[in-house]
């Protein structure tokens, strides 16, 4: 039932008895005290950091936003990148480096929101389809 959750292979969820248990021991560190605190922090200052982007630096920009999805997209994505990886992503007004690092063809940012975005597919689709889809995709990224 749950083989489409083994796209890395084999996972606290996927498997069961003694190999679960095994599965349970390493996860469990990422959901101790002090990780939840580095979320509820990193949560705190990506959420400033983002009201600061709408309303301005000093708080006087009137205006609307139109996308309350995609601005809580970028906002999981702010967080998920910090408490998982380590890595504090900045927003627009803030700058930060944006440049793609030596080797690579894009930056953390977008292969991380790139996969975010493409999870349901690299679940559900053939390993074949994605081949040719990372194909495709990979001549679509080379055009711009």
């Amino acid at each position: 039932m749950y083989t489409s959750l083994d796209l890395y292979g084999k996972n606290v969820v996927t498997t069961e008895g003694s190999v679960w248990r095994h599965h349970r021991k390493i996860t469990s560190s990422p959901f101790s005290e002090k990780n939840n605190h580095l979320v509820w922090m990193e949560s705190l200052h990506q959420g400033k950091s983002m009201l600061s982007h709408w309303l301005g630096p000093n708080g006087d920009r009137h205006g609307s936003f139109y996308d309350v999805a995609e601005a809580s997209m970028t906002l999981s994505l702010h967080i998920i990148s910090r408490a998982g990886f380590g890595v504090r992503l900045a927003w627009e007004h803030e700058g930060g480096d944006q440049s793609v690092p030596e080797g690579h063809t894009m930056t953390f940012r977008t292969a991380l929101a790139t996969l975010l975005d493409q999870i349901i597919q690299l679940i559900i689709l053939p390993k074949w389809w994605l081949g040719k889809k990372a194909l495709y995709m990979s001549r679509k990224l080379s055009m711009h």
